[in-house]
């Protein structure tokens, strides 16, 4: 397929534009060196920070990727061990302010750690995602601190985690998802989550693997089975008896979750051998892009109609009402992470199963990239993550339900990318 060469400069793309553009925007404006933690909430241009409050999130998705970086060795050993400062600088607010009395997580901060209400209804939680992503970015820690006390730590969030799952009082701020109907991301974000849980132990040799194992199969199954339709798209909700519904928002297609969640299946069916499994991702790659690839101007949408089309389907609340309403208005808009989910799920299908196909697909997507998201000011760096259709920039809004721009789809996919490239 590719030769070795082709994927050295691959890798030396990826490497040199994350170091030189990248990470400088976050490095020197993110990082809250006086009360810990990490800012988030800057405008899409970069220029301006908009907010000092700090969603758990965030604070999450930052302490995983600090303590990523810190295990590359493409960086020289005093940056690696600053990077890994770093995670623990969020670890200790996270730890110092981030928690209810019942371990959950709080949705929302301001600047100095108090807590701020998730939504107009009250409470502090609010979202089973944050804690999530904190969980991940604990036990992400562990691995790379190498730090036994802290991974059991991280396996206390995760049993509180998968029982609120088992429990069915799974919350979803941002996202509405009406009685009687699920949600592909809760399945799909927990799918990562295990992988997150499943190499750290495995690093660790711990037996506790095995349950994740477990638990990281169910949900795969729980996607290719039921969200996945015959059509080879995965409808990001269906009914609870796992039929899809004929409403509004159990008739769309999310791009980037199903490209998202498709590189965790494809991790976890490569590594168990599953062949079927690995040929149904592979299909559904193709026709999620296939449908999300915006023809005209090129790039991919963010929500498209199970039809392919545009978004479509009867409404049956208010609470949908307003839901569609806010995704009929982003549906043709071009989000950085959309792309780079995807990016990463291509070529890792391309490079692990020697599918040209989706090599083609990757390319045409990396040239697309590369030429409309990063910010033209060099001065300032990072990308500008909402794009209208067209390709230009959206009036400094950053898109997508919440309003953060933090580097965790960017970089997360580019050091995954540089490991798979490496490897190659």
């Amino acid at each position: 397929m590719e030769k070795q060469k082709d994927f050295r400069n691959e890798y030396e793309d990826y490497k040199n534009h994350l170091i030189q553009t990248i990470l400088p925007f976050y490095m020197d404006r993110a990082i809250d060196r006086k009360n810990g933690g990490f800012y988030s909430c800057f405008t899409n241009d970069g220029t301006a920070m908009v907010s000092t409050h700090k969603y758990m999130w965030s604070q999450g998705r930052y302490i995983w990727i600090f303590s990523k970086l810190a295990e590359m060795t493409e960086f020289p050993e005093n940056t690696r061990k600053e990077f890994l400062e770093l995670a623990r600088n969020g670890l200790d607010f996270v730890l110092s302010h981030g928690f209810l009395e019942n371990g959950r997580c709080v949705f929302l901060m301001d600047e100095k750690g108090g807590w701020l209400e998730a939504s107009p209804s009250g409470g502090y939680a609010g979202s089973t995602f944050a804690d999530c992503y904190v969980a991940s970015g604990i036990v992400q820690y562990a691995k790379a601190a190498k730090d036994q006390k802290i991974l059991e730590l991280a396996m206390e969030k995760y049993e509180l985690i998968m029982e609120i799952y088992r429990n069915h009082t799974f919350q979803t701020i941002p996202f509405y998802i009406p009685e009687g109907m699920k949600g592909h991301l809760t399945a799909m974000i927990l799918c990562g989550m295990q992988r997150d849980y499943l190499l750290a132990l495995e690093e660790f040799k711990d037996s506790r693997s095995e349950q994740i194992k477990q638990t990281y199969e169910l949900l795969c199954r729980e996607i290719l089975e039921h969200f996945c339709q015959k059509d080879s798209l995965v409808y990001e909700m269906i009914g609870e008896d796992n039929k899809p519904v004929r409403r509004f928002l159990g008739q769309y297609i999310n791009i980037g979750h199903t490209m998202e969640g498709m590189w965790f299946i494809l991790d976890w069916a490569v590594k168990t051998h599953n062949d079927t499994a690995i040929k149904k991702v592979g299909s559904i790659l193709k026709a999620t892009f296939d449908i999300g690839w915006d023809p005209v101007y090129g790039g991919l949408y963010y929500y498209r109609g199970s039809s392919g089309g545009a978004l479509e389907g009867d409404i049956l609340d208010e609470r949908e009402e307003q839901s569609a309403s806010q995704m009929r208005s982003d549906q043709e808009n071009k989000l950085w992470w959309v792309h780079t989910e995807t990016l990463y799920a291509l070529l890792l299908y391309g490079i692990t199963q020697g599918d040209r196909d989706c090599m083609d697909r990757y390319r045409m997507l990396k040239d697309y990239i590369f030429r409309t998201f990063p910010n033209p000011d060099p001065q300032i760096g990072d990308w500008i993550f909402l794009r209208k259709q067209d390709g230009t920039p959206a009036d400094n809004e950053v898109g997508g339900r919440l309003p953060i721009k933090d580097p965790f789809h960017t970089i997360r996919n580019f050091t995954l990318i540089m490991d798979l490239l490496s490897e190659s």
